[in-house]
């Protein structure tokens, strides 16, 4: 459908959820053009069925929330937080990501042509009171200059929960509507359905619906698929999931509508370790009646749960035979900073075009580049915010450290009172080249990082207000 390359385009290599995994390995992943980012939520599956229900294997929950949600229980575990910063994916494609204090503000993409970056798109994002992704302008780099491609924009109750989004294409020098996205909630929050139309001889017109069913404890039980044709619902596939009694799902089972009746289609079967980390995805497939083998994907992982590698086989001539397998390679902090993916030919692995899976924060946030070969830099996001050291009696900015430095430094500052903050760094013109805080803060110490990966070597200048209170001070970058 137009839908689907709609959707994707506008999200070029954009930094999904711990089940994302899962999903991409029980086929072959789905390959986008672009890749999404969020924390601790899924790819939005009905986009996939809408474009190909015939290979679709699951529905699970999609719901944008912030890409960063620094909240209190990650502090627990870990006084740094990371987010990606730039992104390089097989040598020659590079993702560029700017934020202000929680949300991803641009995604600069570039491809290298004759050894120099040139631009190639880019995503703009804004943002309601509340953190809400409101809108996405997606642009294209043409004669030197930015050009309008699509937009995609977001509405929601007071709950947070995504009521609409709506697709326009940029046609001749005016915003045309492309189709819409309609969800419906129940008490707790749970999706129980969501309608998809599409802008037609001005005028809405029905193209898909899905609906939902759950147990007591939020998990998704049933989903429903179904098309309009001819004026009316007709179904098309379900979906039915089984679950032990902690919640990880055992089984599921997807039926396609054929003839007038449910048939079975495919079935998932998932087993874990005792870390709750999954070992085996076994898909099997219904043929002359009976279950048969399809794919197996097996996990490997480090002693902090991430994933290591994934290999993925098919059943051929009743043995399982490689197919494809992905590698992963993370830094001290749990952050996968390489990616690589195979496929087996001729005996033997050849680097392959595929999702990959890259995690950080030690599996809280996700990035899924398509590439054969992706890495990663990270920057560090201001630490400390849910607990503050209470140790401030004035308001102060110390000198940053190290310094000089390359390419990272600490920046410590601390107030005694709850304030508004801003905190930003300044070159030698006094034009501001990043933004490291803007917030409101309760009192305390905190620090924050600067990355200034990608900027020159000289005399910068870093600036607090909070209150009545500034102060500048300088620091030396030097490669």
């Amino acid at each position: 459908m137009k839908f689907l390359s709609l959707f994707f385009l506008l999200l070029l290599f954009e930094p999904i959820d711990s089940k994302a995994q899962q999903i991409n390995s029980r086929l072959k992943p789905i390959t986008t053009v672009k890749h999404l980012f969020t924390n601790a939520k899924e790819l939005p599956d009905h986009y996939k069925r809408d474009s190909q229900p015939e290979i679709f294997q699951n529905s699970l929950k999609y719901q944008y929330n912030n890409h960063l949600n620094i909240n209190e229980e990650r502090l627990k575990v870990n006084d740094k937080m990371f987010r990606p910063v730039i992104m390089i994916a097989d040598t020659v494609n590079k993702d560029t990501y700017t934020y202000d204090n929680n949300n991803l503000l641009t995604d600069l993409f570039q491809v290298l042509e004759n050894g120099v970056w040139e631009n190639y798109s880019r995503d703009t994002f804004n943002y309601d009171k509340n953190g809400n992704k409101l809108s996405d302008l997606y642009e294209d780099w043409v004669n030197g200059t930015w050009v309008n491609y699509s937009r995609l924009t977001h509405t929601y109750d007071n709950d947070g929960n995504r009521l609409t989004d709506l697709f326009e294409r940029w046609k001749n020098g005016a915003w045309v509507i492309s189709s819409k996205y309609t969800y419906t909630y129940d008490t707790k929050g749970n999706e129980l359905a969501y309608l998809h139309e599409t802008w037609t001889n001005g005028g809405w017109e029905n193209s898909s619906k899905e609906t939902y069913t759950y147990d007591n404890s939020g998990n998704e039980l049933t989903w429903t698929y179904e098309q309009w044709s001819n004026g009316a619902w007709i179904n098309s596939a379900r979906g039915t999931h089984t679950y032990d009694t902690t919640g990880k799902e055992l089984i599921y089972l997807r039926e396609n509508w054929s003839n007038g009746i449910w048939e079975n289609y495919s079935k998932g079967t998932h087993t874990y370790n005792t870390k709750e980390n999954t070992l085996v995805d076994l898909t099997e497939v219904w043929q002359d009646s009976a279950w048969k083998n399809y794919f197996r994907d097996t996990y490997t992982y480090d002693n902090n749960g991430n994933e290591l590698s994934y290999l993925n086989e098919k059943w051929t001539n009743n043995a399982w035979g490689n197919d494809s397998k992905m590698t992963y390679t993370y830094d001290s902090y749990g952050n996968a900073i390489k990616g690589e993916s195979f496929w087996w030919m001729d005996g033997n692995w050849e680097y392959f075009r595929s999702e990959l899976s890259l995690s950080y924060n030690n599996g809280t946030d996700y990035i899924y580049p398509i590439c054969s070969i992706a890495t990663v830099e990270y920057e560090t996001v201001i630490t400390d915010v849910q607990n503050p050291k209470p140790t401030a009696h004035e308001f102060s900015l110390s000198q940053n450290y190290p310094n000089p430095f390359n390419p990272r430094t600490s920046i410590k500052f601390s107030i005694p009172k709850r304030a508004y903050v801003n905190l930003s760094i300044y070159n030698s013109m006094g034009q501001e080249v990043a933004n490291l805080v803007s917030q409101d803060m309760n009192a305390g110490a905190y620090s924050t990082e600067w990355n200034a990966l990608g900027f020159a070597s000289g005399i910068y200048f870093y600036r607090i207000i909070a209150d009545n209170f500034s102060e500048t001070k300088k620091l030396l970058l030097l490669k």
